[in-house]
């Protein structure tokens, strides 16, 4: 679902996100998502769809093979 652009700064956004693990399995294709200060988000799915991989990926835990997370001044790209 698109909703329309907050006036607000970002304080997450994440462009073009993509994790594989391994060579053969693709675990997030080309995540984007802009969170805007004072913004509540929740992220649902079902078992397997990649939430807790999204998390890892967003702190770092995870690497990414493309794509960018910016949290305010910090920029993090993937390999």
């Amino acid at each position: 679902m698109r909703v329309p652009d907050s006036d607000r700064a970002p304080a997450l956004r994440i462009e073009g996100l993509s994790v594989r693990y391994g060579r053969s399995i693709t675990a997030l294709r080309d995540i984007s998502l802009t969170v805007a200060e004072g913004e509540v988000v929740t992220l649902m799915g079902l078992n397997g769809a990649g939430k807790s991989t999204l998390a890892r990926a967003i702190t770092g835990l995870l690497p990414a093979q493309g794509g960018s997370v910016s949290a305010g001044a910090i920029t993090s790209f993937g390999s």
